[in-house]
């Protein structure tokens, strides 16, 4: 879909509002999103992020995603680049 939105000039931006493991996906995503100078735009990829008060996206991992004028690095760790904190998880269980 990216590459179809550079393709036709359209700005691409994924949306997610959830939690660390959805986060990491996106980020991962925006990293090999196509070179946009190519499109009417050239903006960076755009992480959609909720910096409100969110367990599942701070407490459930050992290092949750921090912004840094105003970019976050991609996770570097196995997979999606997360430890997710399992008893942490558990606390949160119904």
């Amino acid at each position: 879909m990216a590459e179809l939105a550079r393709l036709w000039g359209v700005f691409c931006a994924p949306h997610c509002w959830a939690g660390a493991i959805v986060n990491s996906a996106t980020i991962h995503l925006l990293s090999v999103f196509p070179n946009s100078s190519w499109a009417r735009t050239t903006e960076t990829p755009m992480l959609e992020l909720d910096v409100t008060e969110n367990p599942f996206r701070d407490e459930i991992v050992s290092e949750p995603i921090q912004v840094k004028d105003g970019f976050v690095d991609v996770p570097k760790g196995p997979g999606l680049g997360i430890e997710i904190l399992e008893d942490v998880l558990r606390h949160y269980a119904v």
